[in-house]
């Protein structure tokens, strides 16, 4: 059964109080990170953003073999990674993430931004599941969007309806 845009979480929270966003979860955690391995990963995101994807690649590698934890470094390596042409090399590394993490709900958006770019719909549909399952108060529109966008492909209409009407009323 998929999850609606309309169904709330058990507790009712203000968005202000939520660690809801990945982005914001991922920057948390990168401003907790000592000054020398926040150099290096700011040098690794200059590389990204000036379009050297290699480099950014083997910068982020070094990091992650420094600093395994950092999910930051993960997310970006494997957007520098498929930049890079390298899709493959950001499945698996995404993969060993979901293997070492399985309740980081951001892995399972990625995974299934990467299925969707491969048409890998029912797989797609599977990890934006996933993702939904362990975080109902995540940025629920973004992935509720995408998850709508992939039901819809498969031919599963009356699912990608049900979910994205009630998206549609909020943000008209």
């Amino acid at each position: 059964e998929y999850m609606r845009a309309d169904q709330e979480p058990p507790e009712e929270k203000s968005v202000a109080t939520m660690v809801q966003d990945e982005q914001i979860l991922l920057r948390q955690e990168a401003a907790e990170m000592p000054p020398s391995e926040r150099r290096l990963l700011a040098d690794a995101m200059r590389l990204y953003d000036d379009g050297k994807f290699a480099e950014a690649s083997a910068a982020l590698e070094n990091i992650i073999e420094r600093e395994p934890t950092l999910m930051l470094a993960w997310e970006l390596l494997g957007y520098a990674y498929i930049k890079a042409e390298r899709q493959d090399d950001a499945f698996k590394q995404w993969g060993r993430l979901r293997a070492i993490r399985p309740d980081f709900f951001p892995v399972y958006n990625w995974l299934g931004r990467l299925h969707m770019l491969r048409n890998e719909l029912k797989l797609a549909s599977e990890c934006y599941q996933t993702s939904l399952k362990l975080r109902p108060q995540q940025d629920r529109e973004n992935t509720q969007l995408n998850l709508g966008r992939v039901l819809r492909w498969n031919g599963e209409l009356d699912a990608a309806i049900a979910l994205l009407k009630p998206l549609q009323r909020a943000y008209p």
